[in-house]
């Protein structure tokens, strides 16, 4: 199944995996390689990401202490949108104050709450004996 390694690793790409894919689309051995294959190459992606989540979501924090305003609020919004996943959809139609705002509004508040942040953390710093 060479034609699936050189799919899979990048080699095969374009109107060329298209031809490939299209010509054995009723091959049912190749289809079967094919999806097992994909399937243990998602469980690695899956673990990769599992390996370093604690590292990228440590680092994600940090970015929202960035001098960058843009940088900052985009970390924010990042964590924002990993947590959605976690609340309760009933809890996000039910309690107003998981309601969703607009974007404008999110906005504003973010980069209102990162340059506070920033202050406070910079206060903090040049306090002497803290």
């Amino acid at each position: 199944m060479k034609l699936i390694d050189k799919l899979l690793s990048g080699k095969l790409i374009g109107p060329e995996a298209q031809k490939v894919l299209l010509d054995h689309a009723s091959d049912d051995s190749f289809q079967q390689e094919l999806s097992a294959r994909m399937k243990v190459s998602r469980q690695q992606a899956e673990l990769t990401i599992a390996r370093h989540g604690e590292y990228a979501s440590a680092k994600l924090i940090q970015l929202t202490e960035s001098e960058n305003h843009g940088i900052a609020r985009r970390a924010c919004l990042d964590i924002i949108e990993l947590l959605k996943g976690q609340i309760p959809e009933a809890d996000l139609k039910t309690d107003p104050e998981l309601q969703a705002l607009p974007p404008e509004l999110a906005s504003k508040l973010l980069a209102y709450l990162a340059g506070e942040l920033r202050q406070s953390t910079q206060i903090s710093q040049s306090q002497p004996g803290e």
